[in-house]
């Protein structure tokens, strides 16, 4: 992350209100364009940002007033909640050793043999109960 992304951001920066903090949709499209590029580091976050402009636009193309400042706050929200969870991952954590994630723990858990015996038990009553559900439901001799 570039050390001048969270300022960046920062002087972007609008809180949420009644009426659009921006002149015009103009004005709006503008601080988005600069807003969009710099949500990069959050994909997801950057594709949310996208559709709600969108939403905005169409808003304003179909005269809903109350659903546009509805939609450029959410994008102001949106905006606010990328600096709040930079400044989150800027604070370095206290503790010694981090912790395996928990997607690291079920593939350490999958490639012992325990493990693999685990998940074939599992799926072989899965399957039983399938055959059994079918059987009965279709009136079939169990």
């Amino acid at each position: 992350m570039p050390p001048d992304l969270l300022a960046e951001l920062r002087k972007l920066q609008h809180q949420r209100s009644e009426s659009s903090p921006f002149a015009n949709h103009v004005e709006f499209h503008t601080w988005a364009d600069k807003v969009l590029p710099l949500l990069s580091f959050d994909p997801k976050l950057q594709g949310r940002f996208k559709s709600m402009v969108s939403a905005t636009k169409s808003a304003r193309l179909f005269e809903i007033k109350q659903q546009e400042i509805e939609n450029i706050n959410s994008a102001i929200g949106m905006l606010n909640q990328a600096i709040t969870s930079l400044e989150v991952v800027s604070v370095p954590h206290t503790a010694g050793n981090p912790t395996a994630s928990p997607s690291n723990a079920i593939k350490e858990w999958h490639e012992k043999p325990i493990g693999k015996v685990g998940i074939g038990l599992a799926i072989a009553i899965i399957a039983f109960l399938a055959v059994y559900v079918i059987k009965s439901h279709l009136g079939l001799p169990l």
